[in-house]
């Protein structure tokens, strides 16, 4: 009993903390989608940059499950996933600033 009542006063603290984590993955990911559009595009990353607006889409979708997820109060599985998503969206925007870099490089020289 007493373990229930905690988690009920616990319950808002988590519910903004995931509320949080969602507002904060999805500007994530849509600065990487920004990333993505002014990505250098040439005949030899197009495929790149095509792999990687899928993996942003599937994303998007994660952080829909995620939502639903924390509406349904599975509140620690929904953290996780968005932890999970924001990283991946993070690791997508190394990747495209190494090749922003890589392109830059080249016409540099």
């Amino acid at each position: 009993m007493v373990d229930a009542e905690i988690r009920q006063q616990r319950l808002p603290a988590v519910r903004q903390g995931d509320e949080a984590l969602i507002q904060d993955t999805t500007a994530s990911l849509e600065a990487t989608k920004v990333a993505l559009e002014k990505a250098p595009k040439g005949k030899d990353t197009a495929a790149d940059l095509a792999t990687l607006k899928a993996d942003l889409d599937a994303l998007t979708t994660k952080i829909d499950q995620a939502k639903a997820l924390a509406n349904n109060g599975d509140y620690p599985e929904a953290k996780a996933s968005l932890t999970e998503t924001k990283q991946k969206a993070t690791d997508i925007a190394a990747q495209l600033q190494q090749a922003a870099e890589k392109v830059r490089g080249k016409r540099a020289s």
